[in-house]
C-alpha cells in the first residue's frame, strides 16, 4: 500500500503451478541460504534520489535499479529443481528471511561479509552516512530471490551463499568473528 501525487496502475497475474510449488516452508537445518543478484542497490537508489545526490559516482545506476527491478524468471525456474524454500526480497532481505524461517520452523544466520553488493555501493553509502549492512539487509525493493538449498555448485551458480539454516527460531546477522551485529530494523512493514 502506498500513496503519491500521480496515478498508479497496478496489475495482478494469477497462475497455476505446473508441478509442486516452491514455498517458504521447506528450509531445513543444514541448508545454505543464497541470494540472487546484489542487495541494497534499490534502497540506495531511493536514498540517493531523496537526498538529491545524483552527483555521486554510480548514482544514476543505483537510481535506475530502484526504478526498474530485475526479472528473475530464469533463476526461479531453475530454483524449482534444487531449492528447499524461497521468497522474493521485496520488503528487505532480513525481514523476508525471517518470514521464511518462521514458515519453515527454523532459524537463520546471515554472514554480513558475504552480502553481495554492487561496485560503488560502499562508497555511496559512506557519502550518504548510511550503514551499508543496514541498507543491504533492511532496504526493500530489491526483488532478488532468497532461497535455501543444500550446498552445491548448482545452487552457488544461481546465487551467492550468505548464511545457513539452523535449529531454532528467528534470524541474526553475524560479523566475520561470529559476533552478532544489531541491524536495528529488518525491513518495510505494510501495516505499522
Amino acid at each position: 500500500m502506498s500513496q503519491g501525487p500521480g496515478l498508479s496502475v497496478t496489475t495482478t497475474v494469477f497462475g497455476m503451478p505446473i508441478s509442486q510449488p516452491l514455498t517458504r516452508r521447506g528450509a531445513r537445518p543444514g541448508d545454505t541460504i543464497y541470494v540472487t543478484g546484489m542487495l541494497g542497490s534499490a534502497a540506495l537508489g531511493l536514498a540517493i534520489l531523496q537526498a538529491g545526490r545524483l552527483d555521486l559516482e554510480g548514482a544514476e545506476r543505483f537510481a535506475e535499479r530502484w526504478k526498474r527491478p530485475p526479472l528473475n524468471g530464469r533463476a526461479a525456474t531453475a530454483l524449482a529443481r534444487i531449492a528447499t524454500a524461497a521468497v522474493d526480497i521485496s520488503d528487505g532481505c532480513l525481514q523476508d528471511l525471517k518470514h521464511l524461517a518462521a514458515a519453515s520452523g527454523v532459524a537463520a544466520i546471515v554472514h554480513a561479509e558475504a552480502i553481495p553488493t554492487a561496485p560503488g555501493y560502499q562508497a555511496a553509502c559512506e557519502a550518504l552516512s548510511t550503514d551499508p549492512n543496514v541498507l543491504a539487509l533492511s532496504g526493500g525493493e530489491d526483488y532478488e530471490l532468497l532461497f535455501t538449498a543444500p550446498a552445491s555448485s548448482e545452487a552457488a551458480g544461481l546465487g551467492t551463499p550468505i548464511g545457513e539454516i539452523i535449529k531454532g527460531s528467528g534470524a541474526r546477522v553475524v560479523d566475520a568473528s561470529g559476533s552478532t551485529i544489531e541491524i536495528g530494523r529488518s525491513g518495510f512493514r505494510h501495516f505499522s
